[in-house]
């Protein structure tokens, strides 16, 4: 199976269907069912709209993204070419599942989200994105990275 994405995904601040901070929209996400043994031969290909939640969780250089299971409901398969004429209800059964399977892989992939450092000092987060009012906040430490900034010593080199 091969997943390559064709539009951006699109985060949104509503919150995830179960319960996450975010809501991330993936759209046209093309899949394709290919047969190794036969020079990647595809044998199905479709594109898949879906909904997912969102949230970013305290990491050791940032927020780390995680994403929730997808909500079976919101997926939306659109078959694209099916030379095995294969149903596409059966298509439609089939991919919720595998998608599940394959979204740890993309998660990895994702990587984190650094958070900025200045004048010799970093945020270091205490806990993950949260959601207050119409925002999405981080609580975190100001923390020194090593010698302090002259930007906060005065003249006798004093904090």
């Amino acid at each position: 199976m091969r997943i390559a994405p064709s539009l951006a995904p699109i985060v949104t601040d509503s919150e995830g269907p179960n319960g996450e901070v975010a809501t991330l929209y993936l759209a046209q996400l093309l899949i394709e069912i290919v047969q190794p043994n036969a020079g990647d031969a595809v044998r199905l290909s479709a594109a898949v709209d879906m909904e997912l939640g969102l949230s970013l969780e305290a990491g050791d250089t940032g927020l780390d993204i995680q994403i929730g299971a997808p909500v079976v409901e919101s997926i939306d398969v659109t078959l694209l070419s099916n030379p095995l004429f294969v149903a596409p209800s059966e298509v439609e059964a089939l991919l919720p599942p595998m998608l599940e399977l394959a979204l740890p892989a993309l998660q990895g992939e994702l990587g984190s989200f650094p958070l900025p450092s200045f004048f010799g000092l970093s945020l270091q987060p205490v806990s993950g994105m949260i959601r207050y009012q119409n925002y999405l906040t981080i609580f975190a430490d100001l923390v020194s990275e090593g010698e302090p900034s002259p930007a906060f010593m005065d003249e006798e080199d004093n904090f």
